[in-house]
């Protein structure tokens, strides 16, 4: 028994991490979509609301996605016709996050699994990832340009091209419980039948 257990820890594991690794990606293109609809939101809102005018924008900038370089993503909204504003400024990092707390909680109350309470870091991790590459190491702030440690630390450039290893993490962390108790429900119904 200790050896079916053992072989199934370890297929749950590669299971986990494989499923963790095709929703990191789903996440993190996610996040940039909702980042870039956000600026457009808040800006054309803006806009709207306190000079009755309407705006249009336009994507001006699509970058390669940093875990797939056949992926392209929106990295900069231009205004053609309207005001910019903090609303415009911040709205992709209030998007992001409140999008992403959003899809947590659609998780959190539709599925059933152990862990549950991770889901909770899945927001979490994009809040500081937000605030750290586009506020401080970007131009979504009051000056419009990045902080200049982050042009000049190793350790910034080494957390934007890693930093999605954290979401895998934890997405691994989430999943690894779920998926070996489905796989040792399946292989006690598999002994029952036989």
């Amino acid at each position: 028994m200790k050896n079916k257990h053992g072989l199934i820890l370890i297929i749950a594991i590669d299971i986990a991490i494989v499923v963790g690794f095709i929703l990191t990606i789903c996440l993190v293109y996610l996040s940039y979509c909702f980042h870039e609809a956000g600026h457009i939101v808040y800006g054309f809102l803006n806009n709207l609301v306190f000079y009755h005018e309407i705006s249009s924008f336009e994507i001006s900038n699509w970058v390669t996605f940093p875990l797939f370089p056949f992926l392209k993503v929106p990295q900069q909204t231009h205004i053609l016709e309207g005001r910019g504003s903090l609303n415009l400024i911040f709205g992709g990092i209030i998007t992001v996050i409140i999008g992403m707390t959003f899809v947590c909680y659609l998780i959190y109350q539709n599925f059933t699994f152990k862990n549950k309470k991770w889901v909770f870091a899945i927001p979490i991790y994009f809040v500081i990832s937000e605030i750290i590459r586009n506020y401080f190491c970007g131009t979504d702030n009051l000056i419009n340009s990045p902080d200049p440690i982050c042009n000049k630390n190793i350790f910034v450039n080494y957390l934007f091209n890693y930093e999605w290893l954290i979401l895998w993490g934890i997405l691994i962390i989430m999943l690894l419980p779920n998926v070996e108790n489905l796989l040792q429900t399946l292989l006690i119904k598999k002994s029952n039948n036989q």
